[in-house]
């Protein structure tokens, strides 16, 4: 793992947002006021990847959308800090920055969430054809369907480097039906998966291991769905199969997902086998679910390669 200091090597296109996450300390009562705490941190999944990326000693670029008030201005900074390039970033100046406000469970895992990000609309088709350059420039593009389908559809036309997608949500998720095709990777959980297909989701790991297949029938190259503790299902056409979900203590699932798309991303542009990019995005996640930051300060070179080591001996 030793990319060289091309920049922009990856080029993240997709959301970037405060978040503001509260866990209870004891169980989470409905309709009334938990004790509890409230951090507040950079996010949103395309700066999540981006994040994680650059922590691996990669250089980013993340073409996304900001707000012109002082939590986007704060978020600015703390990219900038991250390593992430901002240099085809689109600034909306009369909108809010985009916020992301969730609700964990005493067990870490998310209740309920909430997201104001109308800056994203603005990143259209006219606005990344006017960022072509930087797609040209590209190694590998990572996308999330933050963006509308129309502006997915411009990257699947338009990006000649190896495109990953993450859906974000079950309830976005369907925008992506258009573009799967043009997928090097998928990246999605059983219910996004399940959006997509337009099924429901299975209770088993036939039928899990089935969906993942199927995804890749309807175009994908190369397909991971994360299913909790359920491990990963992975599918190829050189190998399909599972990877056992890491046994971590969880202190904040939020960022669990955005990490394993960027080792799986990693793990493409390095030349891993799909059974490794697999791995290599399961390591990621759980450095995730056990920091309370979206992005773990564990995350690097070394860290990782150590636990690689460990699952490959």
């Amino acid at each position: 793992m030793s990319p060289e200091n091309t920049s922009p090597r990856i080029v993240v296109v997709g959301g970037a947002n405060t978040d503001m996450v509260g866990r209870p300390f004891a169980r989470l009562v409905e309709h009334d006021s938990n004790p509890g705490y409230v951090k507040i941190s950079s996010g949103g999944v395309g700066r999540n990847v981006a994040e994680n990326l650059a922590s691996l000693g990669f250089d980013v670029e993340l073409v996304t959308a900001l707000g012109g008030d002082h939590n986007a201005a704060e978020l600015t900074a703390r990219c900038r800090r991250a390593g992430i390039g901002l240099s085809y970033a689109l600034v909306a100046q009369e909108l809010p920055g985009s916020l992301y406000v969730a609700i964990l469970d005493d067990g870490g895992e998310m209740a309920v969430a909430l997201n104001d990000m109308r800056a994203l609309d603005r990143l259209t088709p006219r606005a990344l054809e006017d960022r072509a350059e930087v797609f040209e420039s590209a190694d590998l593009v990572v996308a999330d369907a933050n963006l509308a389908a129309d502006s997915l559809a411009w990257l699947a036309q338009r990006v000649s480097a190896p495109l990953v997608l993450d859906p974000v949500s079950a309830a976005k998720a369907p925008r992506a039906r258009g573009v799967v095709g043009s997928l090097a990777a998928l990246k999605c959980n059983a219910l996004e998966a399940a959006a997509l297909l337009g099924t429901d989701v299975p209770h088993t790991t036939a039928g899990l291991a089935e969906m993942a297949d199927a995804l890749r029938t309807i175009g994908a190259q190369r397909v991971f769905l994360t299913a909790g503790p359920q491990g990963t299902f992975f599918s190829a056409e050189e190998e399909s199969g599972h990877v056992r979900a890491p046994r971590v203590g969880v202190a904040n699932a939020t960022g669990a997902g955005d990490a394993f798309t960027a080792g799986v991303a990693a793990g493409l542009l390095e030349g891993m086998g799909v059974r490794n990019c697999a791995a290599f995005g399961t390591v990621m996640a759980g450095l995730a679910l056990e920091s309370e930051h979206t992005v773990s300060d564990r995350v690097g070179r070394s860290a990782v390669r150590a636990v690689m080591e460990a699952i490959e001996a």
